[in-house]
């Protein structure tokens, strides 16, 4: 599995054509015609602290804005289950919070354990801040997976290292 940013993806697409299996969680879709496999999961950057942001909610209910959902989910835990993890490529605009929290899914429903999954995902991408909704989502959406949402997402941030040029100590 390998989660990159949106500016990344045409090169690693032209480098290997047709190994990879693509996961896009965005607007814009790189050069899919070189990739095996395409999944498209079109909904925006939205976590759960925005939606307590009024406006967000206005953006939300005018259609400007889509957050995630369990279709979004689902959709791409049945794309993943067809292929194998090394060939999976999940990219995002940025490469840090809707990848990475659809991966941490991926890896879910695969381990079955959410501290193994932020493990792994934390080996893969170090420097990633998966999406709060998007992982709350992905505990519904699993195998009956009666686990404190607040638990996991501690888990993660315990994980998180904050890049570089954060002023954050």
């Amino acid at each position: 599995m390998t989660i990159r940013p949106l500016n990344m993806v045409d090169s690693i697409l032209e480098a290997e054509p047709k190994r990879w299996n693509v996961i896009s969680v965005c607007k814009h879709i790189p050069q899919k015609a070189l990739c095996s496999h395409h999944c498209h999961l079109n909904f925006d950057d939205v976590n759960r602290r925005n939606l307590q942001n009024p406006r967000i909610r206005q953006q939300i209910a005018a259609g400007w804005l889509c957050p995630p959902k369990h279709k979004h989910i689902e959709i791409a835990l049945r794309f993943a289950r067809n292929y194998k993890r090394h060939d999976l490529l999940i990219h995002c605009r940025e490469g840090v919070s809707r990848s990475p929290a659809i991966a941490w899914c991926i890896l879910l429903d695969q381990f079955g354990s959410p501290e193994r999954a932020t493990n792994e995902l934390f080996s893969i991408h170090p420097r990633c801040r998966p999406n709060d909704l998007i992982v709350q989502i992905g505990l519904e959406v699993s195998k009956g997976a009666k686990l404190d949402l607040n638990e996991v997402l501690a888990g993660i941030d315990r994980l998180f290292v904050p890049p570089e040029n954060s002023s954050a100590a």
